[in-house]
């Protein structure tokens, strides 16, 4: 991510209960501690995850690797319809296997 309002957002894992509304009450019990009014991840979980401020477009950004899974939630709306196609192709070639890609309902490429 590029917004680093959002990846502090993400590295709190902090949640409210509507947040994780449609999350199943026993992956709440297992992955959650409940503080206040809100939800956290516990450690166990944030343990594997990595947050870096990139740019898709930029040349170090394959640095970072292949991937079994990669979720692009929303991202390629906010580019024309030439540089989706472009960050779509970036992606897919960081893949270990090109259908685990998942892309949110707002990345469209029509």
């Amino acid at each position: 991510d590029i917004n680093t309002d959002a990846l502090e957002f993400a590295k709190n894992a902090k949640y409210t209960s509507n947040n994780i509304k449609t999350l199943d009450i026993n992956l709440i019990s297992k992955y959650f501690t409940k503080k206040d009014d809100y939800y956290i991840l516990k450690d166990v979980v944030k343990e594997k995850v990595s947050f870096k401020n990139k740019n898709i477009f930029n040349d170090d950004f394959k640095e970072l690797g292949k991937f079994d899974y990669i979720f692009s939630r929303n991202m390629l709306i906010y580019f024309s319809k030439d540089r989706r196609l472009k960050a779509k192709e970036i992606l897919e070639s960081m893949c270990l296997n090109n259908t685990d890609i998942f892309f949110g309902h707002a990345d469209l490429f029509a």
